[in-house]
């Protein structure tokens, strides 16, 4: 008897790729990472990480 069991992908987003959007946007208005993570509570190299992931979304190599 063939049993069917969901499996849910139970996975959290790194902290980087959570923050991307509100990062990338406190960098647009000119904040840095130190001014960014300080808002944000981490520290400034996930700030960066975050910005740099968010900024090469949907972006091919020959872009840049």
């Amino acid at each position: 008897m063939p049993v069917a069991i969901p499996i849910a992908d139970t996975r959290e987003l790194p902290v980087y790729q959570r923050i991307a959007a509100k990062a990338t946007h406190l960098r647009e208005l000119g904040m840095t990472y130190p001014e960014i993570s300080g808002k944000l509570g981490l520290d400034r190299w996930t700030a960066g990480k975050a910005v740099r992931w968010f900024g090469g979304l949907g972006r091919d190599e020959n872009s840049k």
